[in-house]
């Protein structure tokens, strides 16, 4: 099936000064913040700048007295002070404060979807994102084709506290590396500690994509520069995405035809594993890693160890779990990149909270399909869905105005004949 583009790249103004300056505070906020790494450097403020910037959205809020209370940005905040009451309660509940972090994460939330509407709107932002993740991969990517050349040496960067030491290659960071004549094969990060992260971003920003502009130059980018991550994960959504998106009748011999030469690569890398170096890497980044109980060089901490390591603690505390701080010294950092793992930390109660903006993207994608025989937001959950399984890392200010942005666009463009809410033209 063929989809055309979703909005017309023309329907709104031309980005003026203002319009980039606003955007240049959004990304350095969201950047500043995990699981992004710039924050890592000796001279990065982190934390700080995040709210240094919120009080400048603030500022602006006194001096301009235009802000655009639309009934799309309170049907947004009203989620998120759901989600607000639910961690004061785990507050109270386990006498733990870490949970203010999430709590000023969705208060910066707020700040920043008003902040979007009131002078800029949604469809620029949007298109933004598209526009800053592709020019993102691309350098990433150059900087992994330096890397294997030989162009570029790596720099230490920091320890992750798990026997793990980032690089960075200038252009991009990598947490694992390999020797090869005069360079390096790595696991392609970008500005996250790992590449499976940067993999999982980028399978967002091509689903934003499809699901707005639908623009093929961005599409082939985000689809090539995401490769030398070496992430499983990623190789497989972009296997489901092409079936969900792309898969019909006429393109079966071209399916056939990758997956053949596709299993033909996985046999002749294994069959040359002992006898030559590259495809030992290879091998290692990606095949050994198959599997429940991958052993590959990143195998540790693989989900499904993860998921039996979690079961005795979820029977104990089905409802709320355990809280962050007991996730944390009792099963380790390992166990928040399993969903299994949050289960631990939230509960099933609490999942429901924290993934909320999800399950209501969900909802009103089924909703959508079901009075209105429209499926494309519906196979973007289903996407979403696999991929926080295996990697529920959803707790983060970018991905969440990712979702928002997607709500957005189900809101706005598409439920126009079966509105589950009325929503007004956002300017």
């Amino acid at each position: 099936m063929k989809y055309q583009n979703r909005i017309n790249i023309n329907s709104f103004s031309p980005f003026s000064f203002k319009n980039y300056l606003h955007l240049f505070l959004i990304f350095a906020a969201v950047t500043a913040s995990g699981p992004f790494v710039l924050k890592e450097f000796s001279w990065h403020p982190g934390k700080a700048l995040v709210i240094s910037i919120l009080v400048i959205f603030l500022f602006i809020f006194v001096i301009r007295r235009n802000v655009v209370f639309s009934k799309f940005s309170i049907y947004v905040s009203c989620l998120i002070f759901v989600q607000i009451l639910y961690f004061i309660t785990k507050n109270m509940y386990h006498f733990q404060y870490s949970y203010f972090n999430n709590i000023l994460l969705f208060v910066g939330l707020i700040i920043t979807i008003i902040f979007i509407i009131s002078f800029m709107g949604f469809e620029k932002f949007i298109y933004s994102n598209i526009i800053f993740f592709s020019l993102l991969s691309l350098i990433c990517f150059l900087g992994f084709l330096l890397a294997l050349f030989g162009k570029i040496e790596p720099q230490y960067f920091f320890d992750r506290g798990n026997g793990e030491t980032v690089y960075h290659f200038y252009l991009t960071t990598a947490n694992t590396l390999f020797p090869v004549g005069g360079g390096y094969i790595i696991k392609m990060a970008g500005i996250f500690t790992e590449g499976g992260t940067m993999g999982f971003y980028i399978i967002h920003i091509l689903l934003l994509n499809k699901l707005s502009y639908n623009n093929k130059n961005y599409e082939r980018i985000l689809l090539v520069a995401g490769l030398p991550t070496f992430s499983i994960a990623f190789y497989t959504s972009v296997f489901i995405y092409y079936i969900l998106f792309y898969f019909n009748r006429s393109s079966l011999k071209f399916f056939l035809f990758s997956s053949g030469l596709l299993v033909l690569s996985f046999y002749l890398i294994g069959y040359y594993n002992d006898t030559n170096s590259t495809a030992s890497y290879i091998n290692a980044f990606i095949i050994e890693r198959i599997g429940p109980y991958g052993t590959g060089v990143t195998g540790g901490g693989n989900r499904a160890e993860l998921l039996s390591g979690s079961l005795p603690y979820i029977a104990e505390r089905p409802l709320l779990g355990y809280g962050y701080k007991y996730l944390m010294t009792t099963l380790g950092t390992a166990y928040q990149a399993s969903i299994a793992g949050q289960v631990v930390m939230h509960g099933f109660l609490g999942i429901v909270f924290v993934f909320l903006h999800f399950i209501i993207l969900a909802i009103r994608s089924f909703q959508l399909a079901i009075l209105n025989g429209n499926f494309l937001f519906l196979k973007a959950s289903w996407l979403m869905a696999l991929n926080y399984i295996q990697r529920p890392y959803i707790s983060s200010y970018y991905i969440y105005l990712i979702i928002i942005s997607m709500l957005y666009l189900l809101t706005h463009y598409y439920e126009k004949k079966y509105r589950l809410i009325k929503m007004p033209a956002i300017n």
